[in-house]
Formats: C-alpha cells, sequence, structure tokens
C-alpha cells in the first residue's frame, strides 16, 4: 500500500468515527425534541378538551359538546400515537446509521491491526470513491410527516373546540 492510500483509509477511519458520534448527538436531539413537543401539545389539547366539563352544567346541544370532546381527546390520542412511532422509526434508523459507521471503523481498525494488506488498500480505494461521488441520494423527510400529523392534530382539534364552544349556544329562539 502507497502512502496516499495509508493517508485515504486514515481519514476514513476519521471520518467514521466522527459522523457515528454527530449521528448520536443528533438522534439525542431529536429524541428530546419529539417528546417536548408531544408533552406541550398534549397538555394544551387536555387543558382545552377539560375546560369544556368545567362547564357541563351550561350545555345546550349535548350531541355537539361530545362530539367536539371525542375530537379533542381523539387527537391528543392520535397525536401520542402518531408521535411514538415517528420517534420509534427515527430512532430506529439514526441507531441504524450509527452501528454502520461503528462497523465500518471496526472493520478498518482491524485491517490496520493486522495488516491486512488487500483490505487495507479495498476500504482506501472506497473511502476515494465515496469523496468523489458526485450521485445525489434520495432523502427520507420525517419533518413533512410529523407537519402532517400536526396538521390532522389541529384541524381535528379546531373542530373539536368549535362543536364544544357551539355546544352552549341555545339554538331555539
Amino acid at each position: 500500500m502507497n502512502e496516499e492510500q495509508i493517508k485515504n483509509l486514515t481519514n476514513r477511519a476519521q471520518f467514521s468515527i466522527a459522523i457515528r458520534e454527530k449521528l448520536a448527538e443528533r438522534e439525542n436531539s431529536e429524541v428530546q425534541q419529539v417528546i417536548s413537543l408531544a408533552n406541550t401539545l398534549m397538555g394544551i389539547l387536555g387543558l382545552i378538551a377539560g375546560f369544556g366539563f368545567t362547564a357541563f352544567q351550561f350545555i345546550e346541544n349535548l350531541e355537539l359538546f361530545l362530539f367536539g370532546e371525542l375530537l379533542m381527546i381523539g387527537s391528543i390520542l392520535y397525536l401520542a400515537f402518531s408521535l411514538k412511532h415517528s420517534l420509534v422509526n427515527s430512532t430506529i434508523s439514526t441507531s441504524n446509521l450509527i452501528y454502520d459507521y461503528q462497523d465500518d471503523a471496526a472493520k478498518i481498525k482491524k485491517a490496520i491491526l493486522e495488516k491486512e494488506e488487500e483490505a487495507m488498500k479495498k476500504y482506501a480505494d472506497e473511502f476515494v470513491g465515496l469523496v468523489n461521488d458526485t450521485e445525489i441520494k434520495p432523502r427520507i423527510i420525517r419533518v413533512k410527516f410529523i407537519d402532517s400529523i400536526l396538521n390532522y392534530v389541529f384541524i381535528a382539534a379546531f373542530v373539536g373546540l368549535a362543536l364544544i364552544l357551539v355546544s352552549f349556544i341555545n339554538f331555539c329562539f
């Protein structure tokens, strides 16, 4: 192996370690943000749904009130389960990436320690290929999925709140 290949191999190993650390930090940050958002939204929706029951004796249309409360509580449950699903999938995906980079770094380290010339050359050449790769890879944008969940929740909660408010109006004049 020539000096340039050894340099490329070392760069690849350092790159794999750095990426793994960044992904672990990102994973922790994403988890905290999603949990915080879900707790805040569920608390707000629960508070709004609870206000309706404090004025139960003033309800003029019980069906509208119950349907509105059902929409509010349903949006809380939908939010909780959808975000849990998204959080679990995101965490699994990030954990898989972390493992892949960790595995890559371990293979490179083994090749260096055991002086496996052919493996070291292969990993160095792969790194050069990755660096020179200009093909754009497809992206999975989880934010759009979470945004669609939030849109459904806000629409259901708004309709539920409107029905709860309208249930206090006497339409028989």
